[in-house]
């Protein structure tokens, strides 16, 4: 994974929102009451840390069941719940959002395209639709933190759940610095040619655009 931008690169007069599908911290109700949890992977183990010095905000699905109870009216509560340090704005997906967006476009579509899995693609145009709905909520939430803060927002989208993230953000708000990083390979050219034309002009929208590469052996 590239490097996050670190606290002595951003200047006083700068902030970052990072955006990701997974949240740092969930809320869940269990019978002895509401424990709060940090769900498992890379993503959360790594950024976290970066993003309470950066004292930024991030942006996420609000997948835990307790979660509304403990954000305010806009998904927003301030982050580690010991010690907060930063800002976590929760986007409120509904069963279809997970269905069409999250398994049914990214995760049936662009994840087997970019990893020339082609026999493994699913498409099905409720899905592409509801994956442009969640992009456009995100790109709504991304905005409005944008606007609240006092400092310039430098923003960073986290992998292929948001491929059109960028540049719907860019079309609303121009001036906006956005750095996108996929976490699956890069597609090649004849995979390209599958992707949606929106989709495609997504990775030439973002200052810069990073991928996660396969090890080449030549020989």
């Amino acid at each position: 994974m590239p490097a996050m931008p670190r606290p002595e690169n951003l200047s006083e007069r700068e902030t970052l929102i990072l955006v990701s599908n997974r949240e740092p911290y969930e809320h869940v109700s269990t019978p002895d009451g509401v424990e709060i949890r940090q769900p498992a992977g890379g993503l959360v183990s790594a950024l976290d840390p970066t993003m309470a010095r950066l004292h930024g905000t991030w942006v996420a699905w609000g997948s835990g069941s307790a979660d509304a109870e403990h954000a305010d009216e806009d998904g927003r509560l301030a982050v580690p719940p010991e010690d907060p340090q930063y800002m976590l704005r929760r986007i409120w997906l509904d069963e279809a959002d997970i269905e069409r967006y999250y398994l049914g476009f990214a995760n049936s579509v662009l994840w087997p395209l970019c990893h020339e899995l082609p026999q493994h693609l699913r498409f099905a145009g409720r899905d592409w639709d509801r994956y442009v709905s969640v992009n456009e909520r995100f790109a709504d939430a991304v905005l409005d933190e944008a606007a609240r803060s006092e400092r310039e927002p430098v923003v960073w989208v986290h992998d292929y759940h948001f491929a059109l993230l960028p540049a719907v953000l860019r079309a609303r708000r121009p001036d906006l610095f956005v750095h996108q990083f996929w976490h699956i390979p890069f597609p090649s050219p004849h995979t390209l040619r599958e992707i949606p034309d929106v989709v495609r002009e997504g990775f030439s929208i973002n200052t810069p655009t990073r991928y996660y590469a396969y090890s080449v052996a030549v020989g």
